[in-house]
């Protein structure tokens, strides 16, 4: 049986299941991440983070554990802050929602669950 990794703000690791055993529906993931909205953000080619989506916005606590795991997939600031300044020099309108709502780039904020991605349909 397939499962996934819930990490709390509270620093808690607990393994969960799909109901059918294969993979999660959205139902069953907004209760285990006190969530309305999901956001997945791809860590590997195989593996996804599920977090929640207004997490920032709505001032949930950060997740040290779920921030260090995103932190080591993505790319340095200096070349965060390069691709946004070479958007934004295209004409697009890139919102930096972190750093108005006292969070890092890195930072998660709420519970996070670690699935392979063929867990979530």
């Amino acid at each position: 049986m397939k499962l996934g990794i819930l990490i709390t703000t509270d620093d808690e690791l607990s393994s969960v299941y799909p109901k059918n055993g294969t993979d999660f529906s959205f139902e069953e993931l907004y209760p285990l991440l006190k969530c309305d909205t999901i956001e997945i953000v791809r860590l590997s080619s195989a593996e996804i983070m599920l977090i929640d989506e207004s997490g920032k916005p709505n001032g949930k606590p950060v997740n040290r554990i779920a921030s260090a795991m995103y932190k080591e997939t993505r790319e340095s600031p200096e070349a965060s802050r390069a691709r946004v300044a070479e958007m934004e020099a295209k004409g697009f309108t890139v919102f930096q929602i972190d750093e108005q709502y006292g969070y890092t780039p890195y930072d998660i904020a709420g519970n996070a669950i670690i699935c392979p991605s063929d867990m979530v349909k």
